[in-house]
């Protein structure tokens, strides 16, 4: 699900911390744009970085924080 749509939902009903939620996101959106960057300049020694990356997300906020929602 988009982070827009799931934030309205979160702020329509009255989710506790979405301020906090919102900063992960923030965050998350950040480390993104830096792994893309550094694949864009042909950085392949970033990829085992990229999967551990993904991996704890998921795990720790998709999988985690999200489902308290």
């Amino acid at each position: 699900m988009k982070e827009g749509v799931k934030e309205g939902y979160m702020e329509r009903f009255k989710y506790p911390n979405l301020s906090v939620h919102k900063r992960q996101h923030v965050m998350f959106n950040g480390t993104v744009f830096r792994f893309a960057e550094m694949l864009e300049n042909n950085d392949s020694s970033v990829f085992p970085e990229v999967v551990a990356y993904l991996r704890d997300w998921y795990g720790s906020h998709v999988g985690g924080t999200d489902r308290e929602y």
